[in-house]
């Protein structure tokens, strides 16, 4: 970071974790998370898919917690599904979105996202969780979502966001899973508003999300079948570069934006 060039140089990855399980090996291990992060060099992360206390799946850990400290970075976390404990003496379980941050975090809030019911039932509750970051002094806000799986339900969550945050004073970088993939009409409104960080890289229809390759074909066991993950900045930042990270520990790819921001 170069503060003593009145620019800070930051690195923003989004990074659905599928609560801490690699998919080839359905094996739980939140260390090898922590180290893609931690060797790609990010400064901030948006994660999705975390739980906390949730249930055997992930050892009824605090995932944000361990891996705040892992990274020794500052975190928030926001619980988009909640579950009450039937004890006292057990927290309630929850699973949702969180945020690592080498910067200090100096407000969060996570915002619940329209809905939509469908034959009956109420789909899986949706977020997006705020944080203003003091990023050597200059104010940003950064903010971390995982959308719905019906282009409606997708839509109304995507006008919400813009309606919000596409006037904001302040730089904004947005990371997500929008379970959309880049020709969708939900992101191509977001790309009216926001920069998608691989688009000018030639990066744009690089899948990132991972399925169990069940043909026998790819020696690796899996295949790679379409784009859902982004990172998007608001006008205020100037994006300098952006990655796919090919390493599997999850059932998604991470993916980075690299930025410069006048202070």
């Amino acid at each position: 970071m170069g503060g003593v060039h009145n620019f800070a140089v930051i690195k923003v990855m989004s990074f659905n974790i599928y609560h801490g399980e690699g998919l080839l090996d359905g094996r739980l291990d939140l260390g090898r998370i922590a180290e893609v992060i931690r060797d790609s060099g990010a400064d901030v992360v948006g994660m999705q898919e975390v739980d906390k206390h949730f249930s055997e799946r992930s050892g009824y850990e605090d995932q944000g917690r361990l891996l705040a400290e892992a990274l020794n970075m500052n975190y928030a976390y926001g619980p988009n599904l909640r579950l009450e404990s039937s004890s006292a003496d057990e927290p309630d379980r929850e699973y949702g979105t969180l945020i690592l941050s080498r910067f200090p975090i100096v407000r969060q809030h996570n915002y619940p996202l329209p809905g939509e019911t469908s034959e009956g039932h109420h789909n899986e509750p949706r977020g997006l969780l705020e944080t203003i970051l003091d990023v050597e002094g200059r104010p940003v806000l950064f903010l971390n979502t995982h959308l719905g799986l019906g282009e409606q339900e997708r839509k109304a969550q995507v006008d919400w966001i813009i309606r919000k945050y596409g006037q904001s004073p302040e730089p904004v970088l947005l990371t997500g899973d929008f379970n959309a993939e880049p020709s969708s009409p939900e992101i191509l409104k977001l790309k009216e508003v926001f920069q998608d960080a691989f688009e000018p890289f030639g990066l744009q229809d690089e899948p990132t999300l991972l399925e169990k390759d069940l043909s026998g074909e790819d020696p690796s066991g899996y295949r790679l079948t379409k784009r859902i993950d982004y990172v998007f900045s608001s006008t205020q930042i100037t994006l300098i570069g952006a990655e796919r990270i090919s390493r599997v520990v999850s059932d998604h790819l991470p993916v980075t934006g690299t930025y410069r921001l006048t202070l």
